[in-house]
């Protein structure tokens, strides 16, 4: 009963372990998905801020480019300066090297006449030197002529030496003047070539400047004739960019409210995502709260798992000491039948306490099988109980499956809303780029208003000082090159508009067709998770056959239906998280549909703005009207000058309408490009209409199908419910009679408890008989030696006498005994049969409530299926409803959009034929009047409405400045919120990081439970197989025991026959019997004490050993791994003594017996306990109890039993 109760704890605690394991799963598994959500918001966090740095990043690289662009022009314009100046300075130093030159050039020829006059000087003095000379040469001969002869050597030789002076110094002179001569005719020679040089560049210089005056002179005409035909195309190109503004303002107003709405939209997903996030760190903070709990609770499992194995433990050696005893008692009984068989040969009262002891060694064995049976019966339930944990595994890896298969489809969308969002976010920042570049075309313009203004009034003076303002025209001419690059940029970015505003509209189809495309995948996955649901209910049905199929007992019985019920709570548990999936995906398309319902708004709104813009064209086109009233003769005079001043009006107003008329046919054309465009989207959305009545035909059609068969459910629902009510009560009437019959069952081993009381009772006194018979054997034998022969014979009579009359009380108590034992038995017999009984209808019962719980569970399932179809259908519906409106919507837009084209189309036709009845009496009035007047007013009336636009896109440049700086407000909000957020990501990534630890640490320790079971199956084998070994040993003890009651049998027999033949010397043998057998029972009580002794020692070794690798080790496979028991080949061959004792008969027809024993010294005795220890080491575990019988009758009883069946229990360390 201990261990029943102990067992049922164990159970219960088991129990709750795995229930407390089962939410720890589903709580892990909470967090796990939790934690993923908080990933995927991390992933569309970092995706969303990787996209506005990508978006910046291209931001500040084309700002960076316009700045480099700018830096360029700027390079290229001071470049154009540096040269203007470089030939400004190149010109006024030509011109001071000319002047130079020029001056050299006079300075030069100055020197050339000075030289010249020189020349003549010397050529005068030369001539004057040969007169002088020629005059003194003739001096000389006259004076020679005249002298003496005396003097005339002398005077010859002076006027020779003189002579000679005078010739040399003349040749020097001459040599001298010749030299002076070359160098100046050198000098001329240079002069004249650099004066020719000069002269050649002068003219080059002449050349040049007359070449540059021409090209000056063409390039100044040819800008004029550019400046006349900018200013025309200036003109017609400010007429178009005032008309492309105000379509842009328009556009932009548009785009402006749909940016608010996206605004205002993203500002609320950014709430709801913050909100999400705190909700999440709420739960991040429960869940670690719960997982501390939870751990917390795990350390108290796995305490009380170390506590109840200790407990196992416990009761192991409580068991091995029991079974210890008991062989005892085997071996006490068996010494007590030897006994018994000594007695019989000398009296058959003993053979009848013989017959009691046999019985009452068979109550003890059927106990000891009981007890084996229940032994038996808790192995079958901790083998249950792990294949429910095993089971409870499975469940958890299927469900761990399915989860990550939730997950990749949540990834999936994910990632399809972020796409979206970075779409959005595309959009956004392609209009704050367009805000900004229309910003810049804003003041680009302004800046070129001012300047064409001033370039207009400054014309007429820029004519007049061309030559003097060449420098400005340059500029001018570069400044307008720059404006017309910069119109074409401005018609590039328009026709960029044009093509986002097709790619919008592109998009906008694209999202349809997604949608639809979400739906269809929305309905696969409905399917998809109908079969799942199949698949579950078939894996369910195979488990539960599997389940009762290893359901063989009570208790099993009802630890399977409460691992049900646990899987059951499991699998609600994940329906309803499937369930909160399918919400959130219905309500993200529900914000899909509304996304696109705002879409189809702006589509309105833009609509009318068309009609707006045409019933402009209507007013103006009836302001143009002219009404055709009836003139008079008399009044003709008076309307001519009306007529003279009104066709100046005329005039004007011609004008304007023609540019207006312009207008109007590129803006009808655009229009009708989009309303064809907008008819096919209409119609492509008619089919689309279309299909959806089928699809909701069918789906009512389905829905009434659902309907009935909810309607057939719900009755057989009912009467489940009453079934499972009836059945209750059936339970519980079972259940009373369990508990009934449990207490019957205590009651009657209450019974047997006292009858094993009375039994030992009983036993002691036989003992007690047995030291009394010795006790008067051994006074016989003393007074058989004191007194003499007849005086002992005398005694030995009475003391027969009074043997006699003991023997006959023994035999009588003897027989009380025995009639109570068999009244014990049958009464056991009849308990027995009423428990089996009582588990009959208890398995029963534990069926029929598993049948009822399988019905009430797949009840259950089908009414919480029905829900979904109900909710489904509900959907459906409301969904159907939704369309159905929306298609009747569209049709009156359709309807009213044609009707609008249609009157579109005849204001057209009117305003065409008006047009051309105006355009015939302007002529007819324009021919009486000059164009120059009509033209000065016309310029004049186009210069004030110039005026009034310019301060009209003034103040519009003024409100989009305003709503720039608001923009720019929001979008440093939104960098703020952005670096909030990623603060946001960084601790959920902390935390995500320390839930994979603490996921990591989970596996660990759920890898260590599955250890500790491998180890638990390990010790369950081995224990069924040591159960196996101590069944087999114990049906070989019942055999022998019914061989002892056989020979008993025929001992009795025998006893009978020799008592009648020869009574007194049966007396004599059985007393010498009787001394031999005593000193042979002293002898093996001696050795018995040694042998104990011996065991005892080894036994107390061994625990002691135990408990040291106990301590030691700490893995949960060193316990009782296996056990040992001591092979019979071992005691077969060791030299064992035999005593033989033997009587015979010489009568004819007696048989001849010999009983032996066995009894073996202590040194044989010391040699098996050395044995035992060999066969610890050796690990064979058998024991084959032998009987030998003789062929003449003999047989023997070995006493073997006190060494063998005890080597069972011991376990092999």
């Amino acid at each position: 009963m201990a261990l029943r109760r102990q067992n049922d704890e164990l159970d219960t605690r088991v129990k709750t372990g795995e229930a407390k394991i089962t939410t720890i799963e589903n709580s892990l598994s909470s967090a796990q998905t939790e934690i993923r959500k908080i990933t995927e918001l991390n992933d569309k966090l970092q995706k969303e801020k990787q996209h506005m740095m990508s978006s910046k990043q291209k931001v500040e690289a084309e700002m960076d480019m316009t700045k480099e662009r700018i830096r360029k022009l700027e390079l290229e314009i001071e470049k154009v300066k540096q040269e203007n100046n470089t030939l400004q300075e190149n010109e006024q130093k030509a011109r001071q090297v000319h002047k130079e030159e020029e001056n050299k050039i006079s300075r030069f020829e100055r020197e050339l006449k000075e030289a010249k006059a020189e020349i003549g000087e010397l050529k005068k003095a030369l001539q004057q030197a040969d007169e002088e000379s020629k005059e003194l040469f003739e001096s000389a001969m006259r004076a020679n002529a005249q002298s003496d002869e005396m003097n005339q050597y002398e005077t010859t030789e002076i006027t020779e030496v003189k002579v000679k002076e005078l010739r040399d110094k003349h040749k020097l002179d001459l040599r001298k003047l010749e030299n002076d001569k070359d160098d100046l005719e050198r000098r001329l020679h240079l002069m004249e070539d650099e004066q020719s040089e000069k002269q050649h560049a002068v003219h080059r210089l002449e050349t040049e400047i007359d070449e540059l005056k021409v090209q000056y002179q063409l390039e100044t005409d040819r800008l004029k004739a550019e400046m006349a035909s900018a200013e025309i195309k200036y003109q017609s190109e400010l007429d178009d960019e005032k008309d492309r503004h105000n379509r842009d303002v328009e556009s932009l107003t548009v785009t402006a409210e749909e940016l608010q709405n996206k605004i205002s939209l993203m500002q609320k997903m950014l709430e709801e995502a913050k909100n999400r996030e705190n909700i999440l760190q709420q739960e991040v903070v429960d869940s670690e709260e719960k997982y501390d709990i939870l751990s917390k609770e795990m350390q108290k499992l796995r305490d009380e798992m170390e506590m109840t194995r200790m407990d196992t433990d416990k009761d192991m050696e409580k068991w091995k000491t029991d079974a210890y005893k008991a062989q005892t008692e085997i071996k006490t009984v068996e010494s007590a039948n030897e006994t018994l068989r000594s007695q019989l040969s000398a009296a058959s009262e003993r053979a009848v306490s013989l017959n009691s002891t046999i019985n009452e060694q068979n109550v003890k064995i059927r106990e000891l099988n009981t007890q084996l049976r229940r032994l038996e019966e808790e192995l079958a339930g901790t083998k249950a109980a792990f294949t429910a944990q095993e089971s409870d595994l499975e469940n958890t890896t299927t469900k761990l499956h399915s989860v990550e298969e939730q997950n990749a489809v949540f990834q999936v969308e994910n990632n399809k809303l972020r796409t979206e969002l970075e779409a959005i976010t595309r959009q956004a920042d392609t209009l704050k780029n367009t805000n900004e570049f229309n910003e810049s075309e804003m003041e680009r313009l302004k800046k070129k208003v001012m300047q064409l203004t001033a370039s207009g009034k400054g014309q007429n003076e820029e004519i007049e000082k061309c030559r003097n303002e060449r420098d400005q025209l340059d500029r001018s001419c570069r400044e307008k090159t720059k404006e017309l690059e910069q119109l074409k940029e401005a018609n590039k970015t328009l026709e960029s508009k044009v093509g986002r505003a097709r790619l919008e509209l592109q998009e906008i189809s694209t999202k349809l067709i997604a949608v639809e495309t979400d739906r269809a995948a929305l309905r696969g996955e409905a399917e998809k998770l109908t079969k799942e649901v199949n698949l579950v209910k078939e894996q369910l049905q195979k488990k539960s056959e599997d389940f009762h199929a290893a359901l063989d007992d009570v208790a099993n019985a009802h630890r399977t239906s409460e691992d049900g019920r646990v899987n059951a709570l499991h699998e609600l548990e994940a329906r309803k998280f499937e369930v909160g999936d399918l919400k959130s995906r219905l309500e993200n398309s529900e914000q899909r549909l509304a996304m696109l319902q705002q879409e189809y708004v702006s589509v309105d709104k833009e609509r009318d703005t068309l009609k707006d813009s045409m019933r402009r064209f209507q007013s103006i086109i009836n302001r143009s009207m002219i009404i055709e009233e009836s003139v008079d003769v008399s009044t003709i005079e008076s309307h001519l000058q009306k007529l003279i001043s009104r066709v100046d009006t005329l005039e004007k107003e011609k004008n304007e309408y023609r540019d207006s008329l312009d207008r109007i046919k590129n803006r009808s054309s655009t229009s009708e490009i989009t309303v064809e465009k907008r008819e096919s989207t209409y119609r492509a959305f008619e089919g689309r209409l279309v299909d959806a009545e089928d699809g909701r035909r069918k789906a009512e059609l389905k829905l009434a199908s659902a309907k009935e068969v909810i309607k057939s459910q719900e009755e057989t629902l009912k009467q489940l419910d009453e079934e499972k009510r009836n059945l209750k009560s059936k339970i519980t009437a079972f259940e009373l009679e369990a508990r009934g019959k449990d207490a019957q069952i205590r009651h009657l081993n209450e019974m047997l408890k006292a009858v094993q009381v009375e039994l030992e009772n009983s036993q002691n006194d036989s003992r007690a008989l047995r030291e009394r018979e010795e006790q008067w054997e051994t006074s016989r034998i003393h007074l058989e030696q004191r007194v003499s022969s007849d005086d002992g014979e005398s005694r030995v009579k009475v003391l027969m006498a009074t043997f006699e009359a003991e023997r006959q009380n023994l035999s009588e108590s003897l027989k009380k005994l025995t009639s109570e034992l068999q009244a014990s038995e049958n009464k056991n017999a009849d308990l027995k049969d009423d428990a089996e009984r009582l588990r009959r209808d208890l398995l029963k019962a534990e069926r029929v409530e598993v049948e009822l719980r399988r019905n009430l569970e797949d009840q259950t399932r089908i009414t919480r299926e029905n829900q979904q179809l109900r909710d489904q259908l509900g959907h459906a519906q409301s969904d159907l409803a939704n369309a159905n409106g929306r298609k009747q919507q569209l049709e009156g837009e359709l309807a009213a959009v044609r009707a609008e084209l249609r009157d579109q189309k005849q204001y057209l036709h009117d305003a065409a034929n008006r047009t051309a009845e105006l355009q015939r009496q302007l002529q007819d009035t324009s021919s009486e009047k000059s164009r120059l007047s009509d033209r000065i007013a016309g310029l004049e009336k186009t210069i004030g409405t110039l005026r009034s636009k310019e301060a009209e896109l003034r103040g519009q440049i003024s409100v989009d400045a305003n709503e720039r700086k608001t923009l720019l407000a929001e979008l440093e909000e939104m960098r703020r919120r952005t670096a909030q957020m990623e603060n946001e990501k960084r601790t959920v990534s902390e935390k995500m990081d320390e839930t994979n630890r603490v996921c990591v640490s989970l596996t660990k320790k759920i890898e260590i439970l599955e250890a500790e079971k491998h180890s638990a199956e390990l010790l369950i084998h081995d224990t069924a197989s040591q159960r196996a070994e101590i069944e087999r040993s114990l049906s070989a003890m019942e055999r022998e025991n019914k061989e002892l009651n056989k020979n008993c049998a025929q001992l009795q027999q025998q006893i009978a026959q020799l008592e009648m033949d020869n009574g007194d010397r049966l007396i004599a043998l059985t007393n010498k019997q009787k001394e031999e057998h005593d000193k042979f029972v002293q002898a093996v009580k001696a050795e018995k004490i040694q042998v104990t002794l011996t065991i005892k020692l080894h036994y107390l070794f061994h625990v002691s050993c135990r408990r040291r690798n106990g301590r030691a080790l700490t893995s949960p496979q060193s316990a009782l791994s296996s056990y040992y028991t001591v092979p019979s080949q071992q005691h077969i061959s060791r030299n064992i003594g035999y005593r033989a004792s033997s009587t015979t008969w010489p009568n004819e027809g007696t048989a001849r017996e010999s009983y032996t024993y066995r009894a073996a010294t202590t040194s044989d005795v010391l040699s098996r306990a050395s044995g035992v220890s060999d066969a610890f080491e050796a690990g064979s575990s058998r024991v084959v109890p032998t009987l030998e019988r003789s062929e003449g009758g003999t047989f023997s009883l070995l006493q073997r039993h006190n060494i063998r069946i005890w080597d069972i229990f011991i376990p092999k360390w």
